[in-house]
């Protein structure tokens, strides 16, 4: 790493952006390559070497451990990303510690961006870490709307709701009544 340069800084200059305040993780297109899971791509080009995108906010249920809907998340976020170009614009933290870049996109065409629609559709609960909570009131909110309606995960059972993972949302084995 260069001296005195974070590794956001790092990543932002070798992607050659920056965000209307001349801070890294301003919006850039990139193409969604393939789809991992419900909340995590890859995309092209990569920035930094790294193309694995993790989605900031949300957490879907996790496909190797065979979570209820998460074909479903995995599948929608397939239609709606897969082989597209999107807007990217990654967070104020860029990199987890599993070396994912962490951003957030918007498909083709959708003024929102993808987290929100898994949040509307109940295909994920939401997650943040600091510092990149910036959408945290939008997403609290549209999840809440989507838990009113009883819509994906909020429409499972107790023992099905008790298979997701425990993020402080009511659901996930730890939480109460699992």
């Amino acid at each position: 790493m260069e001296r005195g340069k974070t590794e956001a800084e790092k990543i932002a200059q070798s992607a050659g952006d920056t965000g209307a305040s001349g801070q890294p993780g301003g919006s850039r297109t990139v193409t969604v390559t393939r789809v991992l899971d419900g909340d995590t791509v890859e995309i092209q080009p990569a920035i930094d070497g790294k193309s694995d995108l993790r989605l900031i906010g949300v957490d879907a249920p996790e496909t190797d451990s065979s979570q209820p809907l998460s074909a479903q998340a995995t599948n929608f976020t397939s239609r709606e990303l897969e082989g597209k170009q999107v807007r990217l614009t990654l967070g104020k933290e860029m990199v987890d510690p599993y070396g994912r870049l962490l951003g957030n996109v918007s498909a083709p065409g959708r003024e929102r961006l993808h987290a929100e629609l898994l949040l509307e559709l109940g295909l994920s609960q939401d997650l943040f870490y600091e510092p990149n909570t910036a959408d945290r009131p939008l997403f609290e909110s549209i999840q809440q709307q989507a838990r009113s309606r009883g819509v994906g995960i909020w429409g499972l059972s107790g023992p099905q709701q008790c298979a997701l993972t425990d993020r402080g949302n009511g659901v996930g084995a730890g939480s109460p009544g699992c």
